[in-house]
């Protein structure tokens, strides 16, 4: 992990203080929307079966 900081250039408490910040309001979105795909895409292949 202090590589990878090391590499990016940043503090490794920034590091864990992203970790630990709630996700944006877009993310929360990208989340649900990619949850809402996985579902239509097994509902479809299990229904050809």
């Amino acid at each position: 992990m202090r590589v990878m900081c090391r590499c990016l250039r940043i503090q490794p408490s920034s590091f864990y203080a992203w970790l630990k910040a709630p996700l944006s309001k877009r993310a929360q979105e990208d989340q649900r929307q990619t949850e809402m795909l996985k579902e239509a895409w097994a509902e479809s292949f299990f229904n050809l079966l």
